[in-house]
């Protein structure tokens, strides 16, 4: 009998914790924001890297179509970042929702935690829907060496990244990756085009470390 009841105590603590979880990751979710951007100031923000800095995890970033002239940094958070295709399922919105790097850094980074011999931690995931990412010229993977450039379109640097209807093309970087580099990284790619890319070094179109 005290076997028994040790089991069903058991069973009975687990079923605890499993539903603390289900509440836990419920409640995450029910409070989730969206943060719009529009160019014509009737969002939140005009401007993508402003949305990003006010999110945080779980948080959706929706882009209005548009040109934007930017260098997103994504740091340590999980959020998705989605043209009007994440909501509508119109995949032509990648066409008119435009990230254009404007040869200075990657349209996007993506930049995860790592230890201190750096190897990745993997606590963070990023989804990247139905943009065009174009004109991108590299980032340096880290502060000490500003030579080491990777990935013009789109920089994948010890972080978990979906991406999804995208169009990846004109990017060039004088280190790895002209369209995509991976470092270290987790990356899942559905229904992205990635094309006229070029490197200095190696992979024109996508460039995978580690």
């Amino acid at each position: 009998t005290t076997g028994f009841g040790m089991v069903l105590y058991g069973e009975f603590m687990k079923l605890k914790y499993l539903m603390l979880f289900i509440s836990v990751s419920v409640f995450s979710l029910l409070n989730s924001l969206t943060y719009e951007i529009k160019q014509d100031g009737t969002g939140d923000f005009t401007n993508i890297q402003a949305g990003i800095d006010e999110a945080t995890d779980n948080d959706t970033v929706l882009v209005y179509p548009g040109t934007y002239y930017e260098n997103i940094l994504i740091l340590e958070k999980s959020l998705t970042l989605g043209s009007l295709s994440l909501i509508t399922n119109d995949e032509s919105y990648k066409y008119s929702t435009i990230i254009d790097g404007n040869q200075i850094k990657s349209c996007i980074q993506v930049r995860g935690e790592y230890t201190w011999d750096h190897q990745p931690v993997f606590a963070d995931s990023v989804n990247i829907v139905g943009f065009t990412l174009k004109h991108g010229n590299g980032t340096a993977l880290f502060e000490d060496t500003p030579m080491i450039i990777y990935g013009g379109g789109i920089l994948s640097f010890f972080s978990i990244t979906t991406i999804s209807d995208c169009i990846i093309k004109d990017n060039s970087c004088i280190g790895e990756g002209g369209g995509l580099s991976v470092f270290e990284s987790k990356v899942h790619l559905s229904g992205v085009s990635i094309y006229n890319n070029k490197s200095r070094s190696s992979g024109g179109g996508i460039a995978v470390t580690g």
